[in-house]
Protein backbone atom coordinates (compact mmCIF):
# COMPACT_ATOMS: atom_id res chain seq x y z
CA UNK A 1 0.00 0.00 0.00
CA UNK A 2 1.88 3.43 -1.09
CA UNK A 3 0.25 6.61 0.24
CA UNK A 4 1.80 10.13 0.36
CA UNK A 5 0.66 10.95 4.03
CA UNK A 6 1.84 14.38 6.26
CA UNK A 7 2.72 14.03 9.59
CA UNK A 8 -0.07 15.91 11.83
CA UNK A 9 1.58 15.10 15.36
CA UNK A 10 4.93 15.08 17.18
CA UNK A 11 7.73 16.14 14.84
CA UNK A 12 10.09 13.55 13.73
CA UNK A 13 13.83 14.29 14.53
CA UNK A 14 16.43 13.74 12.20
CA UNK A 15 19.01 11.77 12.18
CA UNK A 16 22.38 12.70 12.70
CA UNK A 17 23.84 11.69 9.41
CA UNK A 18 22.42 10.39 6.48
CA UNK A 19 21.42 7.10 5.98
CA UNK A 20 23.15 5.54 2.67
CA UNK A 21 19.23 4.52 1.32
CA UNK A 22 18.22 7.88 1.38
CA UNK A 23 15.73 7.13 3.51
CA UNK A 24 14.53 7.69 6.71
CA UNK A 25 12.02 5.14 8.70
CA UNK A 26 9.76 6.79 11.11
CA UNK A 27 8.18 4.25 12.21
CA UNK A 28 5.60 1.36 11.89
CA UNK A 29 1.83 1.18 11.56
CA UNK A 30 -0.93 -0.51 10.87
CA UNK A 31 -3.99 0.07 8.34
CA UNK A 32 -7.46 -0.47 9.60
CA UNK A 33 -7.30 -3.64 8.34
CA UNK A 34 -4.11 -4.63 10.68
CA UNK A 35 -1.99 -5.20 8.22
CA UNK A 36 1.73 -4.02 9.65
CA UNK A 37 3.35 -0.83 7.20
CA UNK A 38 7.10 0.71 7.37
CA UNK A 39 6.75 4.58 7.27
CA UNK A 40 9.48 6.47 5.68
CA UNK A 41 10.67 9.66 3.64
CA UNK A 42 13.15 10.67 1.94
CA UNK A 43 15.82 12.16 3.90
CA UNK A 44 16.29 15.80 4.28
CA UNK A 45 12.84 16.75 3.04
CA UNK A 46 11.62 19.46 3.98
CA UNK A 47 7.99 18.62 4.51
CA UNK A 48 7.23 15.67 6.59
CA UNK A 49 6.04 13.82 3.03
CA UNK A 50 6.31 9.96 3.70
CA UNK A 51 4.84 6.96 2.37
CA UNK A 52 4.23 3.93 3.58
CA UNK A 53 5.34 -0.04 2.02
CA UNK A 54 4.56 -3.19 3.00
CA UNK A 55 7.51 -4.72 5.19
CA UNK A 56 7.35 -8.28 3.43
CA UNK A 57 9.66 -6.30 0.81
CA UNK A 58 12.19 -6.11 3.33
CA UNK A 59 12.63 -9.64 4.05
CA UNK A 60 11.79 -11.98 0.72
CA UNK A 61 14.47 -10.19 -1.28
CA UNK A 62 11.84 -8.24 -3.44
CA UNK A 63 14.39 -5.49 -4.21
CA UNK A 64 13.07 -4.61 -7.25
CA UNK A 65 9.77 -3.86 -5.65
CA UNK A 66 10.78 -2.10 -3.15
CA UNK A 67 13.43 -0.31 -5.54
CA UNK A 68 9.73 0.48 -7.34
CA UNK A 69 8.55 2.14 -4.10
CA UNK A 70 11.68 4.40 -3.61
CA UNK A 71 11.61 5.79 -6.88
CA UNK A 72 8.39 6.48 -7.62
CA UNK A 73 8.64 8.42 -3.85
CA UNK A 74 11.33 10.63 -4.96
CA UNK A 75 14.38 8.44 -3.77
CA UNK A 76 16.76 7.53 -6.66
CA UNK A 77 19.21 5.60 -4.26
CA UNK A 78 18.32 2.46 -5.96
CA UNK A 79 19.88 3.40 -8.75
CA UNK A 80 23.42 4.18 -7.14
CA UNK A 81 23.67 1.38 -4.74
CA UNK A 82 23.20 -1.82 -4.70
CA UNK A 83 19.64 -2.99 -3.76
CA UNK A 84 20.66 -5.16 -0.59
CA UNK A 85 22.53 -2.45 0.71
CA UNK A 86 19.63 -0.28 0.88
CA UNK A 87 17.35 -3.29 2.03
CA UNK A 88 19.42 -3.74 5.30
CA UNK A 89 20.10 -0.03 6.00
CA UNK A 90 15.92 0.31 6.10
CA UNK A 91 16.05 -2.94 8.10
CA UNK A 92 18.27 -1.58 10.62
CA UNK A 93 16.60 1.68 11.11
CA UNK A 94 13.44 0.05 11.85
CA UNK A 95 15.16 -2.33 14.21
CA UNK A 96 16.38 1.19 15.96
CA UNK A 97 12.33 2.68 15.25
CA UNK A 98 10.44 -0.26 16.89
CA UNK A 99 9.13 1.98 19.50
CA UNK A 100 7.60 4.53 17.75
CA UNK A 101 4.47 4.29 16.83
CA UNK A 102 2.56 5.59 14.15
CA UNK A 103 -0.88 5.94 13.68
CA UNK A 104 -2.28 6.05 9.94
CA UNK A 105 -5.42 7.92 9.11
CA UNK A 106 -6.76 7.75 6.22
CA UNK A 107 -10.20 9.18 6.25
CA UNK A 108 -12.09 11.71 8.19
CA UNK A 109 -14.52 10.43 11.56
CA UNK A 110 -13.78 8.33 14.39
CA UNK A 111 -11.51 5.70 14.77
CA UNK A 112 -10.36 2.93 17.31
CA UNK A 113 -6.56 2.33 17.83
CA UNK A 114 -5.19 -0.12 19.44
CA UNK A 115 -1.90 1.41 21.06
CA UNK A 116 0.03 -1.00 23.12
CA UNK A 117 -2.45 -2.90 24.92
CA UNK A 118 -5.23 0.27 25.65
CA UNK A 119 -7.70 1.38 22.97
CA UNK A 120 -7.75 5.17 22.06
CA UNK A 121 -10.40 7.33 20.27
CA UNK A 122 -9.04 9.41 17.34
CA UNK A 123 -11.60 11.90 15.56
CA UNK A 124 -10.76 13.05 12.03
CA UNK A 125 -12.26 16.57 11.13
CA UNK A 126 -10.85 19.27 8.28
CA UNK A 127 -7.49 17.81 8.95
CA UNK A 128 -7.40 18.02 12.72
CA UNK A 129 -7.60 15.04 14.96
CA UNK A 130 -8.97 15.26 18.39
CA UNK A 131 -8.89 12.36 21.27
CA UNK A 132 -10.93 12.54 23.82
CA UNK A 133 -7.75 11.55 25.74
CA UNK A 134 -4.12 12.53 25.66
CA UNK A 135 -2.26 10.29 22.89
CA UNK A 136 1.26 8.59 24.65
CA UNK A 137 4.51 10.60 23.62
CA UNK A 138 5.84 7.77 21.71
CA UNK A 139 2.48 8.18 19.18
CA UNK A 140 2.69 10.65 16.51
CA UNK A 141 -0.68 10.21 13.98
CA UNK A 142 -0.24 10.79 10.46
CA UNK A 143 -2.91 11.72 8.24
CA UNK A 144 -3.91 10.95 4.29
CA UNK A 145 -6.19 11.52 1.46
CA UNK A 146 -9.08 12.24 2.80
CA UNK A 147 -8.55 13.01 5.80
CA UNK A 148 -5.74 15.48 4.81
CA UNK A 149 -8.03 17.72 3.32
CA UNK A 150 -7.93 21.21 4.35
CA UNK A 151 -11.53 23.30 3.83
CA UNK A 152 -11.65 26.72 3.85
CA UNK A 153 -14.49 29.08 4.97
CA UNK A 154 -14.78 32.46 2.82
CA UNK A 155 -15.56 34.43 6.43
CA UNK A 156 -15.73 34.58 9.69
CA UNK A 157 -18.09 31.67 11.43
CA UNK A 158 -19.69 34.11 14.05
CA UNK A 159 -21.26 36.12 11.62
CA UNK A 160 -22.56 33.42 9.05
CA UNK A 161 -23.90 31.23 12.36
CA UNK A 162 -25.87 34.01 13.76
CA UNK A 163 -27.90 34.47 10.20
CA UNK A 164 -28.17 30.82 9.52
CA UNK A 165 -29.34 30.09 13.01
CA UNK A 166 -31.97 32.73 13.01
CA UNK A 167 -33.13 30.45 9.80
CA UNK A 168 -32.41 26.87 11.35
CA UNK A 169 -34.79 27.60 14.20
CA UNK A 170 -37.71 27.29 11.94
CA UNK A 171 -36.60 24.66 9.71
CA UNK A 172 -37.15 21.04 11.68
CA UNK A 173 -36.34 18.93 9.17
CA UNK A 174 -33.13 20.57 7.95
CA UNK A 175 -32.08 20.77 11.35
CA UNK A 176 -32.59 17.02 11.59
CA UNK A 177 -30.37 16.21 8.76
CA UNK A 178 -27.78 18.55 10.01
CA UNK A 179 -28.15 17.36 13.57
CA UNK A 180 -27.36 13.24 12.08
CA UNK A 181 -24.17 14.53 10.24
CA UNK A 182 -23.15 15.69 13.28
CA UNK A 183 -23.91 12.70 15.38
CA UNK A 184 -22.85 10.07 12.93
CA UNK A 185 -19.05 10.36 14.74
CA UNK A 186 -20.93 9.57 18.12
CA UNK A 187 -23.43 6.92 18.16
CA UNK A 188 -20.40 4.38 18.88
CA UNK A 189 -18.31 5.93 21.31
CA UNK A 190 -21.40 6.54 23.78
CA UNK A 191 -22.83 3.23 23.03
CA UNK A 192 -25.91 4.77 21.15
CA UNK A 193 -27.34 2.37 18.11
CA UNK A 194 -26.52 3.61 14.75
CA UNK A 195 -29.82 5.42 13.05
CA UNK A 196 -30.24 6.30 9.28
CA UNK A 197 -32.33 9.27 7.99
CA UNK A 198 -34.21 9.21 5.19
CA UNK A 199 -35.77 12.69 3.45
CA UNK A 200 -39.16 11.06 1.64
CA UNK A 201 -41.11 13.91 -0.70
CA UNK A 202 -41.33 14.36 -3.97
CA UNK A 203 -38.92 16.11 -6.78
CA UNK A 204 -37.61 20.08 -6.01
CA UNK A 205 -38.68 20.06 -2.78
CA UNK A 206 -35.61 20.82 -1.00
CA UNK A 207 -34.23 17.14 0.24
CA UNK A 208 -31.19 17.39 -1.99
CA UNK A 209 -30.60 20.88 -0.76
CA UNK A 210 -30.92 19.66 2.96
CA UNK A 211 -28.22 16.90 2.22
CA UNK A 212 -25.96 19.45 0.51
CA UNK A 213 -25.98 21.80 3.55
CA UNK A 214 -25.82 19.33 5.61
CA UNK A 215 -22.49 17.43 3.84
CA UNK A 216 -21.22 20.95 3.78
CA UNK A 217 -21.34 22.18 7.19
CA UNK A 218 -20.13 18.89 8.82
CA UNK A 219 -18.29 17.30 6.40
CA UNK A 220 -16.65 20.08 4.05
CA UNK A 221 -17.82 17.89 0.81
CA UNK A 222 -21.26 17.97 -0.44
CA UNK A 223 -20.38 14.28 -2.02
CA UNK A 224 -23.84 12.32 -2.80
CA UNK A 225 -24.18 9.02 -4.17
CA UNK A 226 -26.90 8.87 -6.83
CA UNK A 227 -27.34 6.38 -9.79
CA UNK A 228 -27.59 2.66 -9.90
CA UNK A 229 -25.42 0.76 -7.50
CA UNK A 230 -25.82 -2.50 -5.73
CA UNK A 231 -25.11 -4.50 -2.31
CA UNK A 232 -22.40 -4.99 -2.77
CA UNK A 233 -21.21 -1.78 -4.23
CA UNK A 234 -23.16 0.32 -1.48
CA UNK A 235 -21.56 -1.99 1.08
CA UNK A 236 -18.34 -1.15 0.01
CA UNK A 237 -18.79 2.07 -0.09
CA UNK A 238 -20.21 2.77 3.16
CA UNK A 239 -17.41 0.49 4.25
CA UNK A 240 -14.70 2.63 3.10
CA UNK A 241 -16.61 6.26 4.37
CA UNK A 242 -15.82 4.57 8.30
CA UNK A 243 -17.89 6.88 10.65
CA UNK A 244 -18.86 9.15 8.69
CA UNK A 245 -22.05 10.79 7.13
CA UNK A 246 -22.71 9.78 3.74
CA UNK A 247 -25.56 10.93 1.87
CA UNK A 248 -27.58 9.47 -0.67
CA UNK A 249 -29.72 9.76 -3.52
CA UNK A 250 -32.14 6.70 -3.88
CA UNK A 251 -32.63 5.20 -7.38
CA UNK A 252 -35.62 3.24 -8.93
CA UNK A 253 -35.65 -0.75 -9.33
CA UNK A 254 -34.85 -3.71 -7.86
CA UNK A 255 -31.80 -3.55 -7.63
CA UNK A 256 -31.13 -0.13 -6.11
CA UNK A 257 -34.14 -1.34 -3.15
CA UNK A 258 -32.42 -4.70 -2.47
CA UNK A 259 -29.07 -2.51 -1.69
CA UNK A 260 -30.71 0.29 0.36
CA UNK A 261 -32.86 -2.52 2.97
CA UNK A 262 -29.11 -4.34 2.78
CA UNK A 263 -27.39 -0.95 3.69
CA UNK A 264 -30.18 -0.12 6.32
CA UNK A 265 -29.67 -3.12 8.14
CA UNK A 266 -25.93 -3.13 7.68
CA UNK A 267 -25.21 0.45 9.48
CA UNK A 268 -27.49 -0.59 12.22
CA UNK A 269 -25.78 -3.66 12.94
CA UNK A 270 -22.22 -2.17 12.08
CA UNK A 271 -22.18 -5.50 9.60
CA UNK A 272 -19.10 -7.10 7.73
CA UNK A 273 -20.06 -8.80 4.10
CA UNK A 274 -17.48 -11.02 3.65
CA UNK A 275 -16.98 -12.51 0.32
CA UNK A 276 -14.05 -14.30 -1.65
CA UNK A 277 -13.78 -11.34 -4.40
CA UNK A 278 -11.74 -7.99 -3.30
CA UNK A 279 -13.69 -5.08 -4.32
CA UNK A 280 -12.18 -1.46 -5.34
CA UNK A 281 -11.16 -1.10 -1.74
CA UNK A 282 -9.00 -4.16 -1.09
CA UNK A 283 -9.71 -6.34 1.90
CA UNK A 284 -12.39 -3.67 2.57
CA UNK A 285 -15.85 -6.31 2.52
CA UNK A 286 -14.49 -7.74 5.79
CA UNK A 287 -14.42 -4.34 7.28
CA UNK A 288 -18.07 -3.34 9.38
CA UNK A 289 -20.56 -0.04 8.48
CA UNK A 290 -20.41 2.13 10.56
CA UNK A 291 -21.32 5.28 8.70
CA UNK A 292 -24.57 6.95 9.25
CA UNK A 293 -26.84 6.96 6.05
CA UNK A 294 -28.90 10.19 5.46
CA UNK A 295 -30.87 9.46 2.16
CA UNK A 296 -32.95 11.18 -0.06
CA UNK A 297 -35.77 9.06 -2.02
CA UNK A 298 -39.76 10.16 -3.47
CA UNK A 299 -41.33 7.14 -1.11
CA UNK A 300 -40.37 4.98 1.59
CA UNK A 301 -38.75 2.78 1.81
CA UNK A 302 -41.95 0.29 2.46
CA UNK A 303 -42.60 1.15 -0.51
CA UNK A 304 -39.99 0.72 -2.42
CA UNK A 305 -39.59 -2.74 -1.22
CA UNK A 306 -43.36 -3.20 -2.01
CA UNK A 307 -42.47 -1.61 -5.39
CA UNK A 308 -39.90 -4.09 -6.38
CA UNK A 309 -41.55 -7.11 -4.67
CA UNK A 310 -39.05 -7.87 -2.03
CA UNK A 311 -39.58 -8.80 1.43
CA UNK A 312 -39.05 -6.16 4.07
CA UNK A 313 -37.57 -6.98 7.42
CA UNK A 314 -38.67 -6.32 10.24
CA UNK A 315 -35.20 -4.88 11.60
CA UNK A 316 -35.03 -2.42 8.78
CA UNK A 317 -37.85 0.17 10.30
CA UNK A 318 -36.31 0.33 13.82
CA UNK A 319 -33.27 1.34 11.67
CA UNK A 320 -34.56 4.28 9.78
CA UNK A 321 -36.27 7.31 10.72
CA UNK A 322 -38.57 8.86 8.05
CA UNK A 323 -39.44 12.09 7.49
CA UNK A 324 -41.83 13.35 4.84
CA UNK A 325 -42.00 16.92 2.73
CA UNK A 326 -43.87 19.38 4.68
CA UNK A 327 -45.80 22.75 3.69
CA UNK A 328 -42.81 23.66 2.03
CA UNK A 329 -41.03 20.62 1.34
CA UNK A 330 -38.16 20.16 3.45
CA UNK A 331 -38.91 23.37 4.53
CA UNK A 332 -41.04 24.53 7.33
CA UNK A 333 -41.05 28.09 6.79
CA UNK A 334 -39.73 30.35 4.01
CA UNK A 335 -37.72 33.07 6.70
CA UNK A 336 -38.73 35.62 4.52
CA UNK A 337 -37.91 34.51 1.23
CA UNK A 338 -40.08 34.34 -1.61
CA UNK A 339 -40.52 30.67 -2.25
CA UNK A 340 -38.45 27.28 -1.75
CA UNK A 341 -35.97 27.78 -4.44
CA UNK A 342 -34.36 31.13 -3.36
CA UNK A 343 -34.50 29.72 -0.09
CA UNK A 344 -32.39 26.42 -1.35
CA UNK A 345 -30.06 29.35 -3.18
CA UNK A 346 -29.20 30.63 -0.23
CA UNK A 347 -28.28 27.35 1.69
CA UNK A 348 -26.42 26.39 -0.92
CA UNK A 349 -24.58 29.45 -1.32
CA UNK A 350 -23.77 29.09 2.97
CA UNK A 351 -22.86 25.98 2.65
CA UNK A 352 -20.33 26.21 0.14
CA UNK A 353 -18.61 29.25 1.90
CA UNK A 354 -18.06 27.74 4.90
CA UNK A 355 -17.60 23.96 4.36
CA UNK A 356 -16.42 21.57 7.22
CA UNK A 357 -16.65 24.34 10.45
CA UNK A 358 -19.67 22.57 12.41
CA UNK A 359 -18.28 19.45 12.14
CA UNK A 360 -14.78 20.18 13.38
CA UNK A 361 -15.86 22.94 16.03
CA UNK A 362 -18.72 20.48 17.59
CA UNK A 363 -15.95 17.29 17.23
CA UNK A 364 -13.28 19.40 18.77
CA UNK A 365 -15.71 20.75 21.71
CA UNK A 366 -16.84 17.45 23.08
CA UNK A 367 -13.08 16.13 22.67
CA UNK A 368 -11.72 18.73 25.09
CA UNK A 369 -14.62 18.25 27.26
CA UNK A 370 -15.43 14.52 26.95
CA UNK A 371 -15.40 13.24 30.42
CA UNK A 372 -18.18 15.57 31.10
CA UNK A 373 -20.39 15.18 27.78
CA UNK A 374 -20.01 10.95 28.49
CA UNK A 375 -21.49 11.99 32.01
CA UNK A 376 -24.01 14.27 31.13
CA UNK A 377 -25.07 12.12 28.36
CA UNK A 378 -26.41 9.59 31.27
CA UNK A 379 -27.47 12.14 33.90
CA UNK A 380 -29.88 14.04 31.23
CA UNK A 381 -30.90 11.32 28.42
CA UNK A 382 -34.18 10.95 30.31
CA UNK A 383 -35.04 14.63 30.88
CA UNK A 384 -34.56 15.35 26.90
CA UNK A 385 -36.63 12.49 26.56
CA UNK A 386 -39.52 14.15 28.84
CA UNK A 387 -39.06 17.50 27.31
CA UNK A 388 -38.99 16.11 23.73
CA UNK A 389 -42.27 14.05 24.27
CA UNK A 390 -44.05 17.17 25.35
CA UNK A 391 -44.41 17.86 21.73
CA UNK A 392 -45.85 15.06 20.47
CA UNK A 393 -48.98 15.29 19.83
CA UNK A 394 -50.60 11.96 18.91
CA UNK A 395 -51.44 9.73 22.28
CA UNK A 396 -50.75 6.47 20.94
CA UNK A 397 -48.94 3.24 22.64
CA UNK A 398 -45.33 2.72 21.19
CA UNK A 399 -44.05 -0.46 20.03
CA UNK A 400 -40.28 -1.66 20.53
CA UNK A 401 -39.56 -0.27 17.44
CA UNK A 402 -40.58 3.57 18.20
CA UNK A 403 -38.85 3.23 21.13
CA UNK A 404 -35.38 2.27 19.50
CA UNK A 405 -36.04 5.21 16.92
CA UNK A 406 -37.08 7.46 19.58
CA UNK A 407 -33.85 6.52 21.51
CA UNK A 408 -31.37 7.77 19.14
CA UNK A 409 -33.05 10.73 18.08
CA UNK A 410 -32.50 11.50 21.86
CA UNK A 411 -29.12 11.13 21.26
CA UNK A 412 -29.02 13.34 18.34
CA UNK A 413 -30.57 16.15 20.48
CA UNK A 414 -28.20 15.82 23.00
CA UNK A 415 -25.31 16.15 20.60
CA UNK A 416 -27.42 19.03 19.21
CA UNK A 417 -27.48 20.67 23.02
CA UNK A 418 -23.33 20.68 22.97
CA UNK A 419 -23.84 22.85 19.24
CA UNK A 420 -25.89 25.01 21.55
CA UNK A 421 -23.96 25.47 24.84
CA UNK A 422 -20.16 25.60 22.73
CA UNK A 423 -22.30 28.44 20.85
CA UNK A 424 -21.58 26.78 17.42
CA UNK A 425 -25.31 26.56 16.68
CA UNK A 426 -27.15 30.08 17.96
CA UNK A 427 -30.34 28.38 18.30
CA UNK A 428 -32.10 27.34 21.69
CA UNK A 429 -32.48 23.58 23.02
CA UNK A 430 -36.40 23.70 22.95
CA UNK A 431 -35.89 24.30 19.03
CA UNK A 432 -34.32 20.92 18.93
CA UNK A 433 -36.54 19.44 21.48
CA UNK A 434 -39.80 20.47 19.75
CA UNK A 435 -38.53 19.99 16.19
CA UNK A 436 -37.71 16.10 16.87
CA UNK A 437 -40.96 15.75 19.08
CA UNK A 438 -42.83 17.24 16.15
CA UNK A 439 -41.27 15.07 13.67
CA UNK A 440 -42.03 11.83 15.82
CA UNK A 441 -45.18 12.68 16.43
CA UNK A 442 -45.38 12.89 12.48
CA UNK A 443 -44.39 9.19 12.25
CA UNK A 444 -46.86 7.82 15.03
CA UNK A 445 -49.10 9.09 12.99
CA UNK A 446 -48.26 8.12 9.66
CA UNK A 447 -47.52 4.49 11.59
CA UNK A 448 -50.69 4.96 13.75
CA UNK A 449 -53.32 6.04 11.43
CA UNK A 450 -54.46 3.21 9.20
CA UNK A 451 -54.67 1.57 12.83
CA UNK A 452 -56.52 3.95 14.79
CA UNK A 453 -59.04 4.42 11.50
CA UNK A 454 -59.29 0.16 11.49
CA UNK A 455 -59.98 0.21 15.23
CA UNK A 456 -62.61 2.51 14.40
CA UNK A 457 -63.99 0.53 11.93
CA UNK A 458 -63.68 -2.66 14.38
CA UNK A 459 -65.72 -1.33 16.80
CA UNK A 460 -68.42 0.17 14.60
CA UNK A 461 -68.29 -3.44 13.50
CA UNK A 462 -68.92 -5.27 17.08
CA UNK A 463 -71.58 -2.49 17.63
CA UNK A 464 -73.87 -3.28 14.90
CA UNK A 465 -73.47 -7.31 15.57
CA UNK A 466 -74.08 -6.80 19.24
CA UNK A 467 -77.10 -4.44 18.48
CA UNK A 468 -78.67 -7.38 15.97
CA UNK A 469 -77.98 -10.01 18.46
CA UNK A 470 -79.35 -8.37 20.98
CA UNK A 471 -82.78 -7.58 19.27
CA UNK A 472 -83.05 -10.98 18.55
CA UNK A 473 -81.87 -13.00 21.71
CA UNK A 474 -85.18 -14.58 22.08
CA UNK A 475 -84.65 -16.38 19.17
CA UNK A 476 -81.42 -17.55 20.05
CA UNK A 477 -82.01 -20.86 22.09
CA UNK A 478 -79.89 -23.55 24.09
CA UNK A 479 -80.63 -26.97 22.52
CA UNK A 480 -83.29 -29.13 24.30
CA UNK A 481 -82.47 -32.43 25.38
CA UNK A 482 -83.65 -35.64 23.83
CA UNK A 483 -84.45 -33.79 20.63
CA UNK A 484 -82.27 -33.81 17.61
CA UNK A 485 -80.34 -30.75 17.17
CA UNK A 486 -80.90 -31.19 13.04
CA UNK A 487 -84.90 -31.18 13.47
CA UNK A 488 -84.34 -27.87 16.11
CA UNK A 489 -82.27 -26.78 12.65
CA UNK A 490 -85.54 -27.05 10.65
CA UNK A 491 -87.61 -24.74 12.84
CA UNK A 492 -87.85 -21.06 11.53
CA UNK A 493 -88.85 -19.15 15.22
CA UNK A 494 -85.12 -20.32 16.39
CA UNK A 495 -82.19 -18.36 14.42
CA UNK A 496 -79.47 -20.17 16.42
CA UNK A 497 -78.35 -22.02 19.33
CA UNK A 498 -76.57 -20.99 22.60
CA UNK A 499 -74.30 -23.23 23.49
CA UNK A 500 -71.16 -23.92 25.22
CA UNK A 501 -67.90 -24.70 23.43
CA UNK A 502 -64.58 -25.76 25.17
CA UNK A 503 -62.84 -22.00 24.19
CA UNK A 504 -66.38 -20.19 25.72
CA UNK A 505 -69.68 -19.49 25.33
CA UNK A 506 -70.70 -18.77 21.80
CA UNK A 507 -74.43 -18.05 19.62
CA UNK A 508 -74.14 -20.38 16.75
CA UNK A 509 -76.15 -18.38 13.99
CA UNK A 510 -77.39 -19.77 11.14
CA UNK A 511 -75.92 -18.43 7.83
CA UNK A 512 -79.09 -17.26 6.26
CA UNK A 513 -80.32 -16.39 9.45
CA UNK A 514 -77.33 -13.61 10.55
CA UNK A 515 -77.53 -12.45 6.98
CA UNK A 516 -81.35 -11.34 7.71
CA UNK A 517 -80.63 -9.85 10.82
CA UNK A 518 -77.77 -7.92 9.62
CA UNK A 519 -79.27 -6.34 7.00
CA UNK A 520 -77.40 -3.87 4.63
CA UNK A 521 -74.65 -3.80 7.52
CA UNK A 522 -73.70 -7.50 6.11
CA UNK A 523 -69.97 -7.64 4.02
CA UNK A 524 -67.30 -9.74 3.73
CA UNK A 525 -64.95 -7.05 6.12
CA UNK A 526 -68.17 -7.71 9.01
CA UNK A 527 -66.70 -10.76 9.26
CA UNK A 528 -62.41 -9.55 9.31
CA UNK A 529 -63.49 -7.38 11.37
CA UNK A 530 -64.98 -10.01 14.05
CA UNK A 531 -62.10 -12.42 13.60
CA UNK A 532 -59.83 -9.28 14.17
CA UNK A 533 -61.38 -8.47 17.27
CA UNK A 534 -61.64 -12.22 18.57
CA UNK A 535 -65.39 -13.01 18.42
CA UNK A 536 -66.01 -14.97 15.28
CA UNK A 537 -64.73 -18.31 15.55
CA UNK A 538 -64.32 -20.39 12.43
CA UNK A 539 -62.96 -24.08 11.08
CA UNK A 540 -60.03 -24.94 8.83
CA UNK A 541 -60.82 -24.61 5.06
CA UNK A 542 -64.56 -23.23 5.92
CA UNK A 543 -63.81 -19.15 5.08
CA UNK A 544 -65.63 -17.69 7.93
CA UNK A 545 -68.04 -19.95 9.22
CA UNK A 546 -67.69 -22.84 12.12
CA UNK A 547 -68.71 -26.25 11.31
CA UNK A 548 -70.15 -28.67 14.34
CA UNK A 549 -71.13 -32.14 14.66
CA UNK A 550 -74.60 -32.44 15.78
CA UNK A 551 -76.01 -35.40 18.00
CA UNK A 552 -77.07 -37.52 15.12
CA UNK A 553 -73.56 -37.46 13.52
CA UNK A 554 -74.23 -35.27 10.62
CA UNK A 555 -72.08 -31.60 10.17
CA UNK A 556 -74.06 -27.60 10.13
CA UNK A 557 -72.55 -24.83 9.23
CA UNK A 558 -72.96 -21.87 11.79
CA UNK A 559 -71.62 -17.99 11.92
CA UNK A 560 -70.11 -18.55 15.73
CA UNK A 561 -70.00 -15.43 17.62
CA UNK A 562 -68.62 -15.34 21.30
CA UNK A 563 -71.21 -14.15 23.63
CA UNK A 564 -68.25 -12.36 25.34
CA UNK A 565 -69.47 -9.76 22.61
CA UNK A 566 -72.16 -8.70 24.60
CA UNK A 567 -69.70 -7.26 27.30
CA UNK A 568 -68.20 -4.60 24.85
Amino acid sequence: MNASIQISANSIEENISPPVSGVEVLGTTRDRFGNRLVVAKAYGANTYEAFTFDPVNLITGSSRDLAKILVNNGINSPIKQNPLVIQKDIVDQLDLKKGKVIVFLEIPGTHQCLIGEENYTIIVANRHFYSPRPLPSEVSVILVGEANKKHRKKDSYHSFIIELSEKLAAQPRLLLAILFALTSYWWTIFGVPTLALMLVGKTSTGKSVSQRLASQLVKGTEKIISGNFTTIGLHDELAHQGTQPVFIEDGHGKTVAQAMLSAFMDAGNSAHRVRSKKSQYGKEPTKPVTATLIVSAEQNIAASAKEAKLPMQPGVVSRVFEIFSGEFGMFDELCGFNDGASLAAYFDKVGAEHPGVLGELVTQSICENFPLYQQKWEDRKSIIARHISKHIEIDVNWDGQDQRLFNSLVFCAFIGHIAVKENHLLIRNMNINSGIGKLFGEHLSRKYSSSIELAIEIKSTITAVRHALNRNLRKIKKPQLGIKLSLQLKNAAIIGFDVEEKDGRYYLIKPEAFQEIMGDRLSRKTYQHLKEAGFLKVSADRGHQYQKRLSDGRRASFVAISAAIMNE
